[in-house]
């Protein structure tokens, strides 16, 4: 079941902490074929922007995914 426009439930706040763990996995492995410095606060920032997106998305979302209920 899916939630609510402007609501979250359990499921979409894992799915956010899913597409967090994957974005900062992703950031890291990009970073090692990369030439520059390694830097973890900006790993962590764009896990957390990312999850946060994922959700704002979700909140703005009613069950059948459309956003704010028209699109």
């Amino acid at each position: 079941m899916k939630s609510d426009l402007f609501k979250l439930d359990w499921q979409d706040i894992g799915k956010g902490l899913l597409v967090a763990i994957i974005t900062a996995i992703v950031s890291y492995l990009s970073s090692l074929v990369s030439i520059t410095n390694f830097d973890y606060k900006q790993v962590i920032s764009i896990a957390i922007i990312s999850a946060l997106s994922y959700l704002a998305k979700n909140l703005a979302s009613d069950s059948d995914d459309k956003v704010l209920g028209r699109w």
